[in-house]
């Protein structure tokens, strides 16, 4: 068992490496848990030997904790439901993130998403949140990349997108931010239920980067990809970009149809 317990650590570790996720972290306890367990077990027998020359009592049968189901009950509880949140700034973890996240029907990475990692010359984070409940999940990466970069990639996702528009002044005071459409352009979106949908497409972004001193910055785009029109249940995919610094943060919130487009 002791060779079980230490491939566990080494897995966990490797994967805790990888990924960054503290259930791994979390996970090296249990066969550490365990071996300490043993060990002074083992210690407590030892002392309870008769002396030499003594009758040898009746051993008393103790339960031994098992190995083998209370590691598949560890591994169960920590990775049965969908990680919680991710956040990374290390971007050679990005593809073991990705397949990490992938393993689960909750927020994975978007099938929209560019490859992006040649593009990153600094400040690179990724941001990861599951769907609970009511709660609404985020998948993004952001990073620097030089001016003409960024201005190619503008190029593409603004012909790509539904709907185009400077980031708005309001967008400095949470991490979300709402663009109100105008109603000549609904119908670039698709609106299952109008008495569902008031114009509005929430957003999610990294307030920090766009608006490092709690002011957005000028030149900063939002490119609208798609967008999930239900006040109740709201879901965008947004490219943001500003061609001047080279801030690009790919961005997906919630649940849109272009998440599943190949």
């Amino acid at each position: 068992m002791l060779i079980i317990r230490v491939l566990l650590i080494l897995a966990a570790a490797a994967g805790y490496t990888l990924t960054g996720s503290m259930r791994f972290f979390l996970l090296e306890g249990v066969p550490i848990f365990l071996q300490l367990y043993h060990i002074v077990r083992q210690k407590k027998q030892q002392s309870s030997q008769p002396p030499a020359g003594e009758a040898e009592k009746k051993p008393h049968r103790r339960k031994i904790l098992p190995d083998i189901p209370v590691i598949l009950a560890a591994i169960l509880i920590f990775f049965l439901p969908a990680p919680i949140a991710l956040h990374s700034t290390m971007a050679w973890r990005y593809p073991f993130q990705r397949a990490y996240l992938n393993c689960y029907q909750n927020i994975q990475e978007p099938a929209w998403f560019p490859e992006f990692r040649g593009d990153i010359v600094s400040d690179y984070t990724m941001d990861y949140l599951a769907s609970i409940m009511q709660g609404t999940g985020h998948f993004s990466v952001r990073y620097m990349t030089t001016p003409e970069r960024a201005a190619e990639l503008e190029k593409q996702f603004a012909a790509q997108s539904i709907y185009s528009e400077a980031l708005p002044e309001t967008a400095d005071n949470t991490s979300f931010f709402r663009l109100l459409v105008p109603e000549k352009q609904w119908d670039s979106f698709s609106v299952p239920d109008a008495d569902m949908w008031d114009g509005s497409v929430e957003i999610y972004f990294d307030r920090d980067f766009f608006c490092p001193a709690e002011q957005a910055q000028s030149g900063v785009m939002v490119y609208v990809l798609d967008a999930k029109c239900n006040w109740n249940h709201p879901a965008s995919s947004v490219v943001i970009i500003n061609s001047k610094t080279g801030a690009v943060q790919f961005s997906q919130f919630g649940w849109t149809a272009l998440c599943d487009a190949q």
